[in-house]
């Protein structure tokens, strides 16, 4: 169904972008690492990649959170919500100053993250994930009129490469560190999945944790956890075998 979709929708554009007027001097274009180095660069820079890093809290850290009372498919649901949220947020921003964008839904993505994980309760998350979105959609608009503010058009292009390849790299760190700390196994006989923060030395450790073999309870229960989610790697020898709910 994507493929067919999406070039439909193509043939809908075509003749749109065949209408817009060719401008009257073709702009030229070239590599130039001479923005990089500017100070409203490196501040669009920092403000995509906390906006990108919004979306990778939201992707990599809160579904286990949400797995304590919410299901697979009412998590999907939220999910779903929240992008549309951030389209919204993202639409309307375009229509504000870049700054201010950026400022408002920098302190709204704060709010909606600490919100989800200091509550417990599904009303206090709905209201956090509408925080989430609109903020990281605002933010992420906001940062991109950063950018083009603070860069030519006619000098953009390396400038665009580097910005976006830093967005990238500052969401798909935080969701390898989400993994690293979200390891889940089960224990033999208990019926229950647990979860295992990053590595950390023995002396932080409570010593009935080291006992058990086991640092931190899973938030979430064994029917959220499909068992194709749960790498042979990252099951530790004392964990025995994996429980399978399906």
């Amino acid at each position: 169904m994507g493929a067919p979709a999406y070039a439909g929708l193509l043939l809908v554009c075509a003749p749109l972008v065949a209408a817009l007027p060719a401008p009257v001097a073709p702009p030229r274009f070239r590599a130039d690492t001479a923005p990089l180095r500017s100070p409203g660069f490196r501040f669009a820079a920092a403000a995509i990649m906390f906006a990108i890093m919004a979306l990778g809290i939201l992707d990599g850290v809160l579904p286990v959170h949400f797995a304590s009372r919410l299901s697979q498919f009412q998590i999907g649901v939220a999910y779903t919500a929240t992008a549309l949220l951030v389209a919204v947020s993202s639409t309307a921003a375009g229509h504000a100053r870049p700054r201010a964008a950026l400022a408002v839904g920098g302190c709204g993505a704060v709010a909606g993250v600490a919100l989800a994980g200091a509550t417990g309760t599904v009303p206090a998350w709905a209201v956090a994930l509408a925080l989430i979105g609109l903020g990281a959609g605002a933010a992420e608009t906001g940062a991109t009129g950063v950018l083009l503010h603070a860069v030519p058009a006619e000098r953009i292009v390396t400038a665009m490469v580097v910005w976006s390849q830093l967005a990238m790299i500052g969401y798909l760190r935080l969701l390898r560190s989400a993994g690293r700390s979200s390891i889940v196994w089960a224990t033999p006989g208990s019926g229950c999945f647990r979860r295992r923060p990053a590595p950390q030395s023995s002396s932080r450790r409570s010593p009935r944790d080291r006992r058990s073999g086991c640092e931190a309870q899973a938030v979430c229960p064994p029917s959220a956890i499909p068992p194709s989610a749960i790498p042979p790697s990252a099951i530790p020898p004392s964990a025995g075998s994996i429980h399978r709910p399906f």
